[in-house]
């Protein structure tokens, strides 16, 4: 049995694609388990607690879906690692509809988005060079100047960065509920340490945090607005969670880029596929007979 992990974009489209919709709910049968994740509910919750959204309607819909296409599998994080379990997506949604994070997602992403653009302006105003970074495959973008300048920066000040982030206010009101984000004194990025992170969630998230949001603040395959930096928040948290899965379908494909960027610098085994909404079925398909196949 494949663990497959589609991003929410898939399931929104399956709502209105038959086909695709039929697709999704005859995996199980083909062998392969579709996972959920909290950042799919997160989005749901996103939608129909906007009282101006016109498919709150349809979230019901979405997660009844969700559970019939999952069977209620959902990947999880503990106080040590991402683990797979049965839940149903209601369950998971009263949970995520109990701490309403929206404003603060909304706020940090806006501040990030911001910051990232400033600077990737300024890069193109010092070297007209950077402005075809984005065409770098995924799999050679650290090879890149000022990706490499970045990383070294990082780890160079790591001392300073893992204290910061451990007294943040985030973490210390978190340490009050027994959830303990703080980082050890010897984190620092480093290439295929996938392995370690796997073991550690909460290191794991901070390090594909840090990944994606130094790709994006050289500007590679960076989000266009304020309103899609907010997506690009959730992406990350789907990155996150896919790292349980062997194949990670998107239709978006910046999210895409990053995601095999990061994936490949940490040495994560998940295939990262995307497609146009016209061919999903038939990489599900594909999917299928790869599994067979293996």
């Amino acid at each position: 049995m494949k663990n497959l992990y589609l991003d929410h974009n898939v399931y929104i489209e399956a709502l209105e694609n038959e086909r695709l919709n039929a697709s999704l709910r005859g995996l199980m049968d083909k062998k392969i388990q579709c996972l959920y994740s909290p950042a799919h509910i997160e989005e749901i919750y996103k939608v129909v607690a906007n009282e101006k959204s016109q498919y709150k309607n349809k979230m019901k819909e979405l997660i009844n879906f969700i559970s019939i296409v999952t069977s209620d599998m959902e990947v999880i994080p503990t106080n040590t690692e991402l683990v797979i379990k049965k839940e149903h997506p209601k369950v998971c949604y009263s949970r995520v509809s109990s701490i309403d994070t929206r404003e603060r997602v909304k706020e940090d992403s806006c501040i990030k988005y911001t910051e990232d653009k400033n600077n990737y302006l300024k890069l193109l105003h010092e070297d007209k060079h950077n402005s075809s970074l984005s065409s770098i495959e995924p799999e050679k973008i650290w090879e890149s100047p000022i990706i490499v300048k970045y990383i070294l920066d990082f780890n160079n000040n790591i001392d300073f960065i893992i204290e910061k982030y451990n007294t943040s206010l985030e973490v210390q009101m978190l340490s009050i509920f027994n959830v303990d984000k703080t980082l050890p004194d010897n984190f620092c990025l480093r290439r295929g340490n996938f392995a370690e992170l796997e073991i550690s969630h909460k290191q794991l998230e901070y390090t594909i945090e840090i990944l994606f949001r130094i790709l994006n603040f050289a500007g590679y395959c960076s989000e266009k607005s304020e309103q899609t930096s907010i997506s690009g928040t959730h992406d990350v948290s789907h990155a996150i969670y896919a790292t349980k899965a062997d194949f990670l379908v998107t239709m978006d494909r910046r999210f895409a880029k990053k995601c095999k960027a990061v994936y490949n610098f940490l040495g994560v085994r998940t295939s990262v596929i995307f497609c146009k909404q016209n061919e999903v079925v038939n990489v599900l398909e594909n999917i299928v007979t790869e599994s067979d196949v293996i």
